[in-house]
Parts: structure tokens; sequence; C-alpha cells
């Protein structure tokens, strides 16, 4: 498994020059393995992009200058979310507004002439 929030330390760490670009692939390389099976999508998603930015810098097309650029965007683009509980009554329940027809009966009724 996996975390989002220690790949983002692994990525500030290499960004601040706590560690080499060499330890971070091993250890993105190595911790990642099967991590399809049990983590979080947003961590397969952010080490997805990590596999394709050393994909690029395996080809040349990036030099490590230019890599660590793009994981500084990686690291940038944090999403933060929180699961909500919602109660299916409401969800399945027809809307109130405030303005709806009961506010709209005369409170005096109206007599025919």
């Amino acid at each position: 498994m996996i975390n989002e929030r220690d790949v983002r330390a692994k990525i500030a760490a290499v960004l601040d020059s706590e560690i080499s670009i060499v330890d971070f692939v091993r250890w993105i390389i190595s911790n990642s393995w099967n991590m399809h099976q049990d983590s979080s999508p947003s961590a397969v998603s952010l080490v997805s992009e990590i596999h394709l930015l050393l994909a690029e810098r395996d080809d040349l097309s990036l030099d490590n200058a230019a890599f660590l650029r793009e994981l500084s965007v990686l690291n940038s683009n944090a999403v933060v979310s929180t699961p909500v509980d919602i109660d299916e009554r409401l969800v399945n329940s027809r809307p109130y507004f405030a303005n709806s027809e009961r506010w709209l009966v005369p409170a005096i009724p109206l007599v025919a002439v």
C-alpha cells in the first residue's frame, strides 16, 4: 500500500534536496508495487503521474531540473476531499423552497362578486 501523504512527503524531501533523485526513484518504485490493489485512487493517480515523469526522464526528454519542476507542479496540485454521509431520504425527497406555493395563498379568502 502506498499513501498519498507519504508520497507528497518524499516529493517535498527531494525538492528540498534532503534526499537524492535516485533515492526518491528507488523509494517510489519499491513502494508502489501492487499499489492498485490497496491504495486510494488519489495515491494511485499521483504515483502514476510520477511514473510518467520517470519514463520521460529515462527517455532524456526531461533533465533533472525539469523533472524537479514537474514534481513541484504535481506536489502543488493536492486535492482535499472528505466523505459526506447524506441521508437517502433527503436525496429522494421533493425539494422545498421558501417561496413555494404555500406562501402565495392569500390570507383573506377572495369572494366572487
